[in-house]
């Protein structure tokens, strides 16, 4: 019997949901209660834990969830590229202008919630859930994973690979 995830994208991500059997790597090589102390040692090379990716990444989140196109472009450089899926690749600032208004300009109740999975050098790797209302009115939900491509505390190349799917 197929097992419909729950509409709260944090609960896909926190094990309530379709991901809920997937672990990450620190899960599966230590026991549970060992798991917080082990994400705090894995160290990328420029120094930046788990922890502190996530931080980072929740920061973004905020800006996401403002639905406000310029706070989502100032994660970005100004030379961002961006492979999201199978569609043409998106080059600069103002062509991930146009995809973000394309695709965010006429969402409602939007939530979002990203889990760093791994970082090295100067890429995180994460997990991503939505929900959010289009402008036809209708709920829809999805997961993605992405790397991303740190320069100087921004987004400089975006790599994502998605499903959107119809809320039951």
């Amino acid at each position: 019997m197929l097992r419909l995830p729950p509409s709260d994208p944090a609960a896909l991500i926190a094990g309530d949901g379709l991901l809920g059997e997937m672990h990450d790597v620190a899960h599966v090589q230590a026991h549970e209660s060992d798991e917080e102390e082990l994400m705090t040692q894995l160290l990328d090379a420029k120094g930046m834990s788990l922890e502190e990716a996530q931080d980072w990444i929740d920061d973004i989140i905020s800006r996401y969830s403002t639905l406000n196109i310029d706070a989502m472009l100032s994660c970005f450089t100004p030379n961002v590229v961006v492979n999201y899926g199978n569609l043409p690749q998106i080059r600069g600032i103002a062509a991930l202008r146009e995809f973000l208004s394309d695709r965010y300009g006429k969402v409602t109740d939007f939530k979002l919630a990203k889990k760093v999975r791994c970082v090295t050098d100067a890429v995180v790797g994460l997990q991503a859930a939505v929900s959010y209302t289009n402008a036809s009115g209708k709920r829809i939900q999805g997961l993605a994973f992405e790397f991303l491509t740190i320069d100087e505390g921004r987004i400089a190349v975006w790599d994502n690979v998605s499903i959107l799917w119809d809320e039951v």
